[in-house]
């Protein structure tokens, strides 16, 4: 078994003659759970045996190995993270049902970030830190790269992305590689796995990708127009105004008061001196003339 640092030796070997060699083999059943991460390097004859790998089993040069004390330290194996991608795609739901068409638009410019399953940043099995990506003019996006793990994805809407669209139902239909996976309050995906059980993952996709396991590309999200609001009103005449009643009196509401006119009390105004006049002036007419019949009426003069 392999020490700390990655070492093996098998030592006190018996010398080999003529082209007999020793054959070393990975037991991958034992290893198993120490190796459900990894996978073998990519071969690689560069010519320099110190430093290259094998995959899986490795041989002794023929010839060698025939001294006592001989020893070939060049039987190396090298391994390497299993790494995953997901996308794909957000694009406008026009008909609303939560389906993609063939003749729907994708929507670039939104904003996608991968976080892990306590919704905490992740970093890719490089370890660099994994960051947002925005949807491409075809509506496409990918994380590429990243190790087996638990994972979920958030579409963010921008200021003026949010005046406009709103994300459509989710989960609608039985497809997973058309339907739209963001939770319409919060435009966040559940959570999912990517490891050996994901059987969403494919090593075919039309865009080139580094993973070694495949991509998941059912991640997506549709997203539908909002109504245009409702125009205000234009102001006019409001019905059943009577003249001299204020228009936007409330109901039960005393309507507003017109041109004054007193109807009582003892303040004078302009109106009642006009009248008091009139009235004096009456009064004295009639006054006058009383007196001048009644002085006719007893003159002696006339009488006679």
């Amino acid at each position: 078994m392999t020490n700390a640092e990655g070492e093996y030796s098998f030592d006190n070997l018996p010398a080999l003659a003529g082209d007999q060699v020793y054959t070393v083999v990975i037991d991958q059943a034992a290893s198993e759970d120490r190796l459900r991460p990894y996978l073998p390097a990519p071969a690689h004859n560069s010519g320099d045996r110190a430093t290259d790998s094998s995959t899986w089993q490795a041989e002794t040069i023929p010839g060698e190995l025939h001294e006592n004390a001989d020893r070939d330290p060049t039987l190396d194996f090298g391994f390497v993270v299993k790494s995953y991608a997901i996308g794909d795609y957000v694009w406008v739901d026009t008909d609303r049902n939560g389906i993609q068409n063939g003749n729907e638009p994708a929507l670039p410019g939104v904003t996608v970030e991968l976080f892990d399953g306590a919704g905490e940043p992740v970093v890719d099995v490089f370890g660099n830190p994994v960051t947002a990506v925005e949807t491409d003019a075809d509506g496409r996006y990918m994380f590429d790269n990243l190790s087996a793990g638990t994972y979920q994805v958030k579409f963010a809407l921008t200021a003026k992305q949010v005046e406009k669209y709103t994300f459509t139902k989710l989960d609608a239909g039985s497809d997973d590689a058309v339907d739209s996976d963001a939770d319409p309050k919060t435009g966040w995906t559940s959570k999912f796995v990517l490891d050996d059980s994901n059987t969403a993952l494919t090593p075919t996709y039309d865009r080139a990708f580094d993973a070694t396991e495949g991509i998941d590309p059912t991640w997506d999200a549709g997203l539908t127009l909002k109504p245009d609001p409702k125009p205000d009103p234009k102001p006019g005449p409001k019905p059943d105004a009577k003249p001299g009643l204020n228009p936007d009196a409330k109901p039960g509401l005393k309507p507003a008061p017109g041109p004054s006119v007193h109807t009582g009390g003892s303040a004078l105004n302009g109106h009642n001196l006009g009248w008091w006049a009139l009235a004096a002036g009456l009064l004295t007419a009639l006054a006058t003339v009383g007196v001048a019949f009644n002085s006719r009426r007893h003159d002696p003069a006339i009488d006679r």
